[in-house]
């Protein structure tokens, strides 16, 4: 009898373990694989595919980049204030340029153009994600690829950064390392951010009734080591996003906004605060019933962004 439980145990052990490191590999494939949003995406759901299918349209122009062997898509597209600054905008994980035209729709009034990418492994871009822990520096490259000129007709044009989610600690990190060749930054808007990549990671798996609180921490240990990050990468201090921040306060920085749902569950708006807090000049506005995905989606939270935005791109006091 004993001898039957011993193997009873032992197979099914066996069976425990082969299953946990079939879902840690999924979760990695799915964390640096994410779905990608193109134009199917968009005409399966009836959303417009390019700029030029907004109301009213708008003027771009689409290419590709190759940078560290990635092949990149970018649009820069023309905005409705000649004399404005240049928007730089980062998407979040699992979006793209695609899921960016609601947001661009109605940011487009209020600056001179707007230079939206696919992050690596997103969209129509290459790659895989490596949840923001290396795709500032190709967000450097990109900017750095472009003509000074196509960004700025003026030497005193100047350029925002924005970033939603995983972009906005992408943003962060690109501003950190800013080339001095470039246009200076006006303004760095924030939407969503996070500290720590288990936040989002463990709050979007369980949103879907995913298994995750073996397997996530696993799958987010292996890419941490992969990444040079170490096994403690889902709480990492290198990779906080507050402390990047409070690294970036001990340094001349431009005006911060950051733009946070009051009831979004995936991103805790501690975050932000803990950001808002870490920086030498910046605002925090609570959107107020704003989820993470739909800010930008309903009249009343999208009035309260733009008027946010709005103030950041016309305060005249100092810094």
């Amino acid at each position: 009898m004993l001898d039957v439980l011993l193997r009873l145990t032992l197979f099914l052990s066996a069976g425990f373990l082969l299953w946990l490191i079939f879902i840690t590999w999924m979760t990695i494939r799915w964390l640096t694989h994410p779905p990608r949003r193109t134009v199917a995406w968009s005409i399966s759901r009836s959303r417009p595919s390019t700029p030029a299918e907004l109301t009213p349209p708008l003027p771009f122009e689409e290419f590709f980049i190759t940078s560290k062997a990635h092949s990149i898509r970018c649009w820069h597209i023309t905005g409705g204030t000649p004399s404005a600054s240049t928007l730089v905008l980062t998407h979040g994980w699992g979006d793209s340029c695609l899921t960016m035209l609601e947001r661009i729709e109605h940011l487009a009034p209020h600056f001179a153009s707007i230079l939206v990418w696919d992050l690596p492994g997103h969209g129509d871009s290459t790659g895989t994600c490596t949840l923001g822990t290396r795709e500032h520096t190709l967000l450097d490259n990109l900017i750095d690829s472009l003509d000074i000129d196509s960004l700025s007709h003026d030497p005193a044009r100047t350029v925002v950064l924005y970033g939603y989610s995983l972009g906005a600690g992408i943003t962060l990190q690109a501003a950190d390392s800013w080339p001095s060749t470039l246009p200076p930054l006006r303004g760095i808007i924030l939407e969503a951010p996070y500290r720590f990549p288990i936040t989002p990671a463990a709050k979007v798996m369980h949103s879907i009734a995913a298994p995750w609180r073996l397997n996530l921490r696993l799958a987010l240990m292996c890419i941490g080591i992969d990444l040079g990050y170490g096994p403690s990468f889902a709480r990492s201090p290198r990779f906080d996003r507050a402390a990047l921040a409070a690294k970036l306060a001990t340094q001349p920085t431009p005006r911060t906004l950051i733009l946070h749902g009051s009831l979004d569950t995936i991103c805790p708006l501690q975050d932000s605060r803990d950001i808002a807090a870490a920086l030498a000049v910046s605002t925090l506005a609570i959107i107020e019933n704003a989820t993470h995905t739909d800010l930008w989606s309903r009249p009343e939270t999208r009035r309260q962004a733009v008027d946010a935005i709005h103030t950041l791109l016309h305060d005249r006091s100092p810094t």
